[in-house]
């Protein structure tokens, strides 16, 4: 799902061209899927369509463009589907506050996301200076 184009979309039982492409742009703003069950989350895709499409879809983690949460802007990290302007802003007071970002547990002390939040953007985040933003 992560690397699939319009056309490998389209061969997918139930996906026509107006869903490929949804499913593209999702993907975009994502930075890839972390699990394929996030098609439900994927406009227009109900769960009828996803028990079609999910024996044939296959998500890798390698492919996901991670934040830094040491160095985004809160306008980056609100441009995340999972991030709002305030998580987003109480982010980076953090940050100037305590200084870097030693783990993503570290997310934890701003009091805003419960577990299941925390779960589902951990996928998109890193505070390692030398890993690379993919």
């Amino acid at each position: 799902m992560n690397i699939a184009d319009t056309l490998t979309l389209k061969k997918l039982q139930g996906v026509v061209s107006i869903f490929s492409k949804i499913i593209i742009k999702y993907r975009d703003l994502l930075g890839g899927f972390s699990n394929k069950s996030q098609l439900l989350e994927v406009y227009g895709i109900d769960s009828s369509l996803y028990q079609k499409l999910s024996p044939y879809v296959y998500v890798g983690h390698k492919s996901l463009k991670k934040i830094n949460l040491n160095y985004a802007s809160v306008y980056q990290l609100k441009a995340h589907p999972y991030l709002d302007y305030k998580e987003s802003n109480a982010i980076v007071k953090y940050r100037i506050q305590h200084g870097k970002f030693r783990s993503n547990s570290e997310l934890m002390n701003l009091h805003l996301f419960d577990t299941l939040k925390y779960r589902k953007i951990l996928p998109y985040l890193h505070t390692n200076d030398s890993a690379v933003n993919r």
